[in-house]
């Protein structure tokens, strides 16, 4: 039973690592970035999901973030030039959503998490703090022990950290939010063309020299390709 759990576990990774290569290839291209950001654009603009019911909102919603992490993402893999691990990039893309579970306890009548502000309190700078000083703490005890690769630790906290940041992108745009909580309560809110700005920022970052991360065989995005002739 044992091995049973164990070739499927290494089964599930290998698929996953193979669907975070061919996604990462993708969002490395910047064309790929333009049609991520219209589709979010659009789903603000044109669904007025604002107005619907909690399910309507989270199927609109959540693929727009993940959307707007994808941009993120590009833009950071032609920045680097490489495709980041895939414990990183996938809990990247996991957190620029999940990080809205934090909403259901208000969704079910319990406002312990959102007494006295628009958003709960967990959608605020705080938690990016934390978890880039857990990332911080657990790089120096790793330079410390002499390992210079990042353990598992290091790239979850991180892919955390930059997916939560993520969210954040796009929720201080569409709607109001404690951002600045435990300080204040105070609702944070920056216009839409900040939104806009930003990813048009990411998108705009040149091509590099991008490679996929498998043993001895780079793999350049054809974009990337071209521009180097």
């Amino acid at each position: 039973m044992a091995a049973g759990t164990g070739i499927n576990a290494g089964a599930a990774s290998r698929v996953l690592n193979r669907a975070y290569r061919q996604i990462g290839g993708l969002a490395g291209k910047r064309l790929a970035g333009v049609v991520l950001a219209c589709y979010a654009f659009a789903t603000d603009l044109v669904s007025g999901w604002h107005g619907m019911n909690f399910a309507m909102r989270g199927l609109l919603d959540e693929p727009a973030h993940v959307a707007t992490a994808l941009v993120i993402l590009g833009a950071l893999i032609r920045w680097r030039g490489t495709l980041p691990d895939p414990r990183f990039g996938l809990m990247m893309l996991t957190c620029s959503w999940a990080v809205d579970v934090d909403h259901l306890p208000a969704e079910f009548g319990s406002y312990v998490l959102t007494d006295g502000t628009p958003r709960p309190y967990t959608h605020a700078l705080w938690v990016v703090i934390v978890l880039t000083v857990a990332w911080a703490a657990a790089r120096f005890r790793a330079v410390r022990s002499g390992r210079l690769r990042p353990a598992t630790a290091e790239l979850i906290l991180s892919g955390t950290a930059w997916g939560v940041a993520a969210h954040f992108v796009r929720d201080i745009a569409t709607a109001p939010m404690a951002f600045w909580w435990p300080v204040t309560g105070m609702s944070a809110e920056v216009p839409y063309w900040c939104y806009v700005a930003a990813l048009s920022c990411c998108i705009a970052i040149p091509p590099h020299r991008l490679r996929l991360l498998r043993p001895h065989k780079p793999v350049q995005v054809p974009e990337i390709a071209a521009a180097q002739q």
